[in-house]
């Protein structure tokens, strides 16, 4: 006689199976979120063309999103053409790089390392880490 009973009949073990497949979809999915954007061209913030998942690599790939970290790399100057609608992680502008708004706009990331210029869009510019 087969004494065991499949796993819908088993409500703790369906749980806890339920349970780990859904932490495991959150973790994938919230490691995927994020990326890496680095400058490989001097251009616009919003243009896909400045960007590269990989430092010194092609161009084309998306701009950053929320929860992406940001490298601005020296001898480029990005400016920022939108403001920011979300949270980046960071943003690093290089020694050599510029990081220039031509108006006043609004950058929400957690942290932002300045190595390079940083023009706010107002007379005066900042060379320091911040």
């Amino acid at each position: 006689m087969n004494t065991t009973r499949p796993l819908m009949k088993r409500p703790n073990a369906f749980l806890k199976l339920s349970l780990l497949t859904l932490l495991a979809m959150l973790l994938c999915a919230s490691t995927a979120i994020s990326a890496s954007r680095y400058s490989v061209a001097t251009g616009n913030w919003s243009s896909p063309a400045t960007w590269s998942a990989t430092s010194g690599g092609d161009s084309g790939a998306s701009v950053p999103a929320s929860g992406d970290t940001v490298t601005i790399e020296g001898g480029y100057t990005v400016t920022l053409d939108v403001n920011t609608a979300s949270t980046i992680n960071s943003i690093t502008i290089s020694a050599g790089a510029t990081f220039s708004a031509a108006t006043i706009r609004t950058v929400n990331a957690t942290t932002i390392t300045v190595n390079g210029t940083y023009l706010n869009g107002r007379s005066e510019e900042h060379t320091s880490e911040l």
